[in-house]
């Protein structure tokens, strides 16, 4: 879901050069919801 080529990528392009780490660190908390979500209702439908 994060790809560091998109990543690095929109770092040079938007300026943000060097901000790569904290791009990723600040998408990881939507990340974990979304498989929080996904495990939960997998959950569900399996059982």
């Amino acid at each position: 879901m994060i790809c560091i080529n998109n990543v690095v990528s929109v770092s040079a392009t938007t300026g943000a050069a060097g901000e790569e780490g904290r791009i990723i660190a600040v998408n990881l908390v939507p990340v974990a919801v979304y498989v929080t979500l996904v495990l939960a209702v997998a959950f569900v439908v399996i059982y």
